[in-house]
Formats: structure tokens, C-alpha cells, sequence
């Protein structure tokens, strides 16, 4: 046995996915093949959902039941509207999108059931869900009355009803799906790898997932993102922004 222990995984290739690819020396993002620039431009974000999760695009009829399957499951069960309005108003929404997750593999009928056709149906009600769990959180957190999801909206159209009540222009949701589709998916992040990892014990998908949300926080990963918008906040001014980093390379 070698004594050449390797800390980390810096350098060392785990697998390979054909989910995604990032290519920073050309500037592109690419999902099963198709450019993100072109995804954001001409997709809905239930279709890129789609492409990630059935390898191709829609046609219209695959697109409209997906739609229906995906409207039809955003609802949540009474015990986790309860366990959400409980949750300290300081929680962390990463921390309740992990809890709540964890809740709904305890609620789904289906939780032992890790066959391939299982999966996709719970992959769906997690994508569904959790959404609404998260609106539900932000309006217990403001001191406002939880607001149901509308079938008739889009998912991003429906995460703004559910926050404020109303759903805004067209230009502020389309920007919000844009965003929703290049944050969808980042190749073989730690995320992914922590996913992946509790799957090869051969646990659930509601276990593999809570486990990623739980990476997914951190600082060095996703949180990275909640970190510029604090120091955005501090610096305030463009006129600030030299200072600032100068202060903070010190």
C-alpha cells in the first residue's frame, strides 16, 4: 500500500457527467449540448428542467404534461406548513430548504422506492416543493399570511405570487427564469459530489439532496454568491469599491 497520501481532491478526476459543461477558457456554459446563452434566450426554465432531467428538450406535449405534473405537486402538506411557520425567523433559507427536503422524504410515499421511474417522480416533487416551502418561510419571516400556489402560473411567475401576492412585468420575470436556468445546473460541483456520494451507499434521493443543500451553503460553494451581496452592501457606492478591496487585501 503507498504511503503517498492525497489530501483533498484538488487534481484528482472522480467520474465525468454529461449533464453539463463549463468551459471558463471560452466563456461557455453548455446542457446536455445546447449553449445556457441560447437556453436563456429562447427557454422557459421548466424546460431547461426538462433537458437536465430527460437528456433533450420538450415538444409541446411533453412540455405541457411536465408542466401539469410540476403545478400539480407544488402543494405541501399540512404537517410542513406547521413545521415551517415553527422555524426561528433568523433560519437560514438554505437551512430550511434542507429541513424541508428532509421532511418531505419522510412524508413521500414513495421513499423506498429508489427504482430509476421512482426517482424521476420524487426528483419532481422535490423541484415542485421546495419553492413553495421557501415562499412559505419568507412570509412566516415577515409576519405575513402564508399564500398557496396558483396552478395557473409558470414556476417563476408562482414563486413571486407566493412571496409578495402579485406577480411583476414580464421583463422582471424573465429575468428571474434566466437566472433560475444558469444557476440549474454547474457540472460536477460539491454539491454534486456530495449527492453523489451518499447515493453510492445506495440511500435515497430525498437524503442525497438534503446532503447537497447542506454543501450547497457553504461560503466556498453556493453561499459564495450571499457573501458578494453583503460586501456589495457595504461598499455601496462604485466610488467605494477601490477602497474597500484595498482594506480587505490588507
Amino acid at each position: 500500500m503507498s504511503d503517498d497520501i492525497k489530501k483533498g481532491l484538488l487534481g484528482i478526476v472522480v467520474d465525468e457527467t454529461e449533464v453539463s459543461k463549463v468551459m471558463p477558457e471560452i466563456n461557455s456554459l453548455t446542457y446536455r449540448g445546447y449553449a445556457a446563452q441560447d437556453l436563456c434566450e429562447y427557454c422557459r426554465f421548466e424546460e431547461v428542467a426538462y433537458l437536465i432531467l430527460n437528456k433533450d428538450l420538450p415538444n409541446s406535449i411533453q412540455l405541457k404534461k411536465f408542466e401539469k405534473e410540476e403545478r400539480n405537486d407544488r402543494e405541501l402538506s399540512k404537517n410542513l406548513y406547521e413545521i415551517i411557520k415553527n422555524i426561528p425567523k433568523k433560519s437560514h433559507p438554505m437551512d430550511v430548504a434542507r429541513t424541508a427536503v428532509s421532511v418531505m422524504g419522510l412524508e413521500d410515499t414513495e421513499t423506498s422506492d429508489s427504482s430509476p421511474e421512482a426517482n424521476m417522480r420524487k426528483a419532481l416533487r422535490i423541484f415542485a416543493k421546495t419553492p413553495t416551502a421557501l415562499a412559505a418561510f419568507y412570509r412566516v419571516r415577515s409576519g405575513k399570511k402564508i399564500i398557496k400556489p396558483k396552478k395557473t402560473l409558470s414556476f417563476a411567475e408562482n414563486f413571486f405570487y407566493m412571496c409578495f401576492g402579485k406577480v411583476p412585468q414580464k421583463e422582471i420575470v424573465k429575468a428571474f427564469d434566466v437566472s433560475l436556468i444558469l444557476y440549474a445546473e454547474h457540472s460536477f460541483n460539491v454539491s454534486t459530489f456530495t449527492a453523489r456520494t451518499i447515493t453510492s451507499s445506495l440511500s435515497d434521493i430525498h437524503g442525497a439532496i438534503t446532503g447537497a443543500i447542506a454543501s450547497l451553503k457553504g461560503p466556498l460553494h453556493g453561499g459564495a454568491n450571499e457573501e458578494v451581496m453583503h460586501m456589495m452592501n457595504k461598499i455601496k457606492k462604485p466610488e467605494n469599491a477601490l477602497k474597500w478591496i484595498k482594506n480587505a487585501l490588507k
